[in-house]
């Protein structure tokens, strides 16, 4: 992450200082592990040549040792470019699953020449934050429905590893996506509402991410207290209201549920709903133990 940082700065002061400056380059991100498809490079120039636009988009498969393992859902469909900031922000911070620098080709002007280090230890939180100053950049964002890239599948690698040094219990990035949005205003009542529901689920992604920590259960407990002490976290979690059909689906997974201003954590076993100090004190349960 670190190394990818430092080269787009790098690449960016070197040909901005240029004297070819009536030239556009393109930047491409490519994460060690993975690969582009054979034909990549031919399709991003075609995109940025028939169609003015300052980013591209596109899609990916996952593959392990050079086999497909998921191939893009969206391929084939036909591409789209969005110029409209509102529309945008919906698309790639509500709708989501365009998190990774990776999966966008990028003029050069739209790079930010700042300083990412401090979210290095967040995982994508480096991705995500230097992703909003491009969107805020570009003009035009084109969304290339076509698998380009290689995602490869490795368990060893930061991304996949979970691990305690990646968790942020104050949710640093989660409070800078939605400062950005409050910054820009361009969002209705109902993509705020959309915004909500979708940070709840991220909320409750943040429990399973504990939970499948490489850590021992007074470790993963110390994680779940943290994230429960976390202002924004509470806030968000206290203004949901959880009705019977969403809690049908809670009990597929782990979560805390915090109820008005009780804050003791309920586990997801078995099907039901327990108060997990009650379970902890009572040496029941552990948390790999993630219920069905």
């Amino acid at each position: 992450m670190a190394a990818r940082q430092y080269a787009l700065r790098y690449t960016k002061m070197k040909y901005a200082q240029s004297s070819e400056t009536t030239q556009q380059y393109i930047v491409i991100n490519l994460d060690s592990d993975d690969t582009m498809k054979p034909f990549a490079l031919e399709r991003i120039h075609e995109a940025f040549s028939h169609n003015p636009c300052d980013m591209v988009i596109y899609g990916y498969d996952r593959t392990q040792n050079n086999n497909v393992l998921y191939t893009y859902e969206r391929q084939g469909l036909p591409s789209t470019i969005i110029s409209d900031r509102r529309k945008l922000y919906v698309k790639v911070l509500i709708e989501g699953g365009y998190s990774t620098l990776w999966r966008k080709a990028m003029l050069l002007q739209t790079i930010p020449d700042e300083d990412y280090s401090s979210y290095y230890s967040i995982q994508l939180g480096e991705d995500v934050i230097q992703s909003l100053a491009m969107y805020k950049a570009a003009k035009r964002v084109m969304f290339l429905e076509e698998s380009l890239y290689n995602y490869e599948k490795n368990p060893s690698s930061l991304t996949c590893n979970v691990h305690q040094n990646f968790f942020d219990p104050e949710m640093t990035v989660e409070r800078e996506v939605e400062k950005f949005l409050i910054e820009d205003n361009v969002l209705t009542q109902e993509d705020w509402d959309l915004f909500h529901q979708m940070m709840f689920n991220r909320l409750s992604g943040k429990i399973v991410y504990i939970i499948r920590m490489k850590r021992n259960y007074h470790e993963k407990l110390d994680c779940l207290h943290q994230l429960s002490n976390c202002a924004y976290y509470k806030e968000k979690m206290l203004s949901r209201k959880t009705d019977l059909q969403e809690m049908k689906l809670l009990r597929r997974t782990a979560h805390l549920l915090f109820q008005r201003q009780s804050l003791w954590p309920i586990l997801v076993l078995g099907g039901r709903f327990y108060p997990l100090y009650v379970l902890y004190r009572q040496g029941i349960i552990r948390l790999k133990a993630t219920g069905s």
